[in-house]
């Protein structure tokens, strides 16, 4: 599978979902992109995180991390922000490794929680259900802020914009899960030595080659490495977050 990527903004208006997607007999999938005008973050380095997961590096190419059913695993950590997320499946029985899809996410910034649910299509801060629709509610430090709208949740934190757009089905059966675009900014300060399965792609110079399901030839170490054990969990080897 490759991938065409491009950036993101937080102007609802903008948004024209489309990611390409190639079959290995050179057919062509669509499935979701951005249309970039309107926000700091256009123009800068955009990757795309969707299906049963595929990620996107930063450096350019593409690798699978399928994970467990169930589990929790980092995407993202630095020292200002964390981004955990379980893996869940329509598989009935709960186990096996393939055609995993990013189900809740959970973000720390700068102590701030932050969870997005995308079986019931809610976000919370805090605890706290979002009942604002495309607004924008800033944290702490007013650079970073979340805005919830029914279809697309947006984080903006430090080093990153996240969109999390809501999906209802996998090839026609209901599985409630994210597809992602995430993008660079350069706020200073913000993005400092980030990690995890996603993360450590922006200290790549070349265009990833991956060499399995679980991101063989591209992570550092091996998935397992990046499993916590909880959403708000910093269990893990590489983690970087400082409370």
């Amino acid at each position: 599978v490759s991938t065409q990527s491009t950036w993101a903004c937080d102007a609802l208006a903008n948004w024209v979902w489309q990611v390409f997607t190639y079959n290995s007999d050179g057919t062509l999938n669509t499935h979701i992109t951005t249309n970039p005008p309107g926000d700091s973050c256009s123009g800068k380095t955009a990757v795309i995180v969707f299906g049963d997961p595929h990620f996107h590096s930063f450096s350019g190419g593409s690798y699978d991390v399928n994970g467990r059913v169930g589990y929790f695993y980092n995407i993202i950590t630095d020292k200002q922000f964390q981004w955990n997320a379980q893996f869940v499946s329509r598989n009935p029985r709960g186990h096996g490794t393939m055609h995993t899809y990013i189900g809740e996410s959970a973000f720390l910034i700068n102590g701030t929680h932050i969870l997005c649910d995308p079986a019931k299509g809610v976000m919370f801060l805090e605890g706290k259900e979002v009942k604002e629709i495309d607004k924008r509610i800033y944290l702490p430090n007013p650079l970073y802020y979340i805005k919830y709208t029914p279809s697309i949740m947006f984080v903006r934190a430090p080093g990153f914009f996240i969109a999390l757009k809501r999906v209802m089905k996998d090839h026609g059966k209901v599985l409630y899960h994210f597809d992602h675009v995430v993008t660079l900014t350069d706020e200073k300060g913000g993005r400092q030595y980030p990690h995890g399965l996603l993360g450590q792609t922006v200290h790549f110079t070349a265009p990833v080659v991956a060499k399995g399901h679980q991101g063989e030839g591209v992570i550092e170490g091996d998935v397992s490495q990046y499993e916590v054990s909880s959403l708000w969990a910093k269990d893990f080897k590489f983690n970087q977050y400082e409370d």
